[in-house]
């Protein structure tokens, strides 16, 4: 089969999941939370369309569902900043030894040299169980394939800051810079989002927050109450509706996220220049936050001189 046609099955494999993914989604929300506002997800996950008010609707509906029972009270909580030398959490669900994708590792090394002496844990199936516990019923339905990977990892993410504090980042973030301390000035710290739907003031990949964070601890105990309720999960973007109803709700909430400054706005920045000749590289000097994606074909030289892509996996970025 020629390099087209493997291009070609690809993407047609890739559409298929999407679609399955999609209508599994439709099937859940449509059981447990309603036609209307399952067909506007279904309608916005396939044609892009009635995106903010599906989110809108679907924002309320996990508020009084799954947040208002968890009885929260926003002016009794401590808010935390995050430990100057607390860990980076790195979640690869198969573990690190067995990630044959070298964007990954190259990344995960990045974080290692720029950690500024913070621990560097790599989170896997093999060694959750020892930095937190998860309710029973998560773990219950994941088994079952009713929670799938990529919502585990959310998941986690919420129950390792929440029970612990540190920094996340995705596996596929890679430094430029040495984490800042002046991050722990702050209780909670992430990169603004510019995406317009679902709505968000943060970036999932890479959020920070000490101890016992207000924050993480109710959207951890959201995702257990919706699951107690729900045996197959119902959107893709769950944490960031989470996120955005207690953000909307809660003026403590609202109070720490928009206390955090911008910070790497051109983060995708080096991600575009992967297959670029490494000579033309041009990344701003304030990003130390690159989020990449392993998710398409890589180039080791163009023009008769090494990628960018190339120097990345070198470590000489």
């Amino acid at each position: 089969m020629n390099d087209a046609k493997v291009k070609i099955v690809d993407y047609l494999h890739k559409v298929s999941n999407v679609l399955r993914r999609n209508w599994k989604e439709f099937q859940s929300a449509r059981k447990h939370i309603g036609f209307s506002i399952a067909m506007y997800g279904l309608v916005f996950h396939l044609f892009g369309v009635m995106g903010k008010r599906y989110y809108q609707k679907l924002e309320q509906c996990a508020y009084e569902r799954y947040i208002i029972p968890i009885h929260y009270d926003d002016n009794a909580q401590l808010w935390e900043n995050i430990p100057q030398k607390g860990p980076i959490w790195v979640f690869w669900w198969q573990g690190l030894d067995a990630c044959d994708i070298p964007l990954v590792n190259a990344c995960i090394s990045s974080v290692q040299r720029h950690a500024a002496g913070r621990d560097v844990i790599i989170v896997s199936k093999y060694n959750y169980k020892n930095y937190i516990t998860i309710d029973d019923i998560i773990i219950e339905k994941f088994n079952r394939g009713g929670i799938p990977v990529t919502q585990l990892s959310d998941i986690i993410r919420m129950a390792l800051l929440s029970q612990r504090g540190g920094i996340w980042l995705d596996a596929t973030v890679y430094l430029t810079q040495d984490i800042p301390e002046s991050l722990s000035e702050y209780p909670f710290y992430s990169s603004q989002s510019y995406r317009a739907v679902p709505e968000a003031h943060w970036t999932i990949y890479f959020m920070g927050c000490g101890k016992g964070n207000p924050l993480c601890s109710l959207v951890y105990q959201a995702f257990i109450n919706m699951y107690k309720d729900l045996d197959d999960n119902p959107e893709y973007f769950m944490l960031d509706v989470f996120l955005m109803a207690a953000y909307r709700h809660y003026a403590n909430v609202r109070k720490y996220l928009d206390a955090v400054p911008v910070n790497n706005p051109e983060r995708f920045a080096l991600g575009d220049q992967l297959n670029k000749p490494l000579s033309s590289l041009v990344l701003p000097q304030e990003e130390y936050i690159n989020k990449l994606t392993y998710k398409r074909a890589f180039k080791m030289s163009a023009d008769n001189e090494p990628t960018v892509y190339n120097a990345l996996l070198k470590g000489e970025l």
